[in-house]
């Protein structure tokens, strides 16, 4: 089953935590950053009844997220590449399938969401790997 999926958990912290947590792994771990500061944008796409939410808020193991994401300086005109993503969850374990989006990162900031999701339509139906867009609507930015 861990083909492929890596293991990942999450905490909330307050800000008193956080920089607990941020002192140990500085003096306890050999993490270190694997990217450049930067903001990570992410827009959620949903089916009308929220089924990706309601799994997460209760719990349910075997859950699936389709996200829109880029990374910018915080200004949309400077991103740079657009994916969308299909995360996959099994209990602690996820993998993502990830489809760079051609032409879309250029245009990102004048487009609405709808045109965003005929975009996404377009560009993904040759990607069965990623699930089918066309019953998900953007629910969270």
């Amino acid at each position: 089953m861990s083909a492929g999926f890596r293991y990942e958990i999450k905490f909330p912290l307050d800000d008193r935590r956080l920089i607990q947590a941020r002192s140990w792994i500085a003096s306890e771990t050999h993490v270190s950053s694997r990217y450049p500061a930067r903001v990570i944008n992410s827009l959620y796409y949903d089916t009308a009844d929220q089924r990706a939410v309601t799994d997460n808020l209760y719990g349910i193991a075997e859950r699936t997220k389709h996200r829109l994401r880029w990374y910018d300086n915080g200004d949309y005109e400077q991103a740079q590449r657009v994916y969308f993503e299909t995360k996959h969850r099994h209990g602690r374990l996820n993998r993502k399938h990830r489809v760079e989006l051609t032409g879309l990162a250029e245009r990102l900031g004048r487009l609405t969401h709808h045109q965003i999701r005929q975009e996404l339509i377009q560009q993904l139906a040759s990607s069965p790997q990623l699930g089918s867009i066309s019953n998900r609507f953007p629910t969270l930015q």
